[in-house]
């Protein structure tokens, strides 16, 4: 039987936004969850900048899961790829929420 790929998904406000103590506690967090899921993280926060201001702990790469961003899922919402810029850099998805807001 073929082993199943473990992944991790962290969703939190503080990820690619330095704004409290929760930032410091999940980066923190990283060496272990290294050891345990290797490059299968995947961290998910809020694309809270406008107006083209670039998120200073967010590395863009248009080319992650460019197959996944084209879904029709991503249709609705502004989803950008790419790295965390701390530690090991693991992979970090921000979304743009605001064009559901009306909704």
């Amino acid at each position: 039987m073929e082993e199943q790929k473990k992944f991790l998904f962290e969703t939190s406000w503080e990820v690619c936004n330095k704004v409290g103590g929760i930032h410091a506690v999940i980066t923190s967090k990283l060496p272990s969850y290294n050891q345990v899921f290797g490059e299968n993280i995947i961290f998910i926060g809020p694309d809270i900048l406008k107006n083209g201001q670039k998120q200073p702990e967010f590395i863009e790469d248009k080319n992650l899961y460019q197959e996944w961003k084209a879904s029709s899922l991503c249709h609705e919402i502004r989803i950008k790829t790419g790295y965390w810029n701390v530690h090991s850099k693991p992979k970090a998805i921000l979304v743009d929420f605001t064009a559901l807001i009306p909704k």
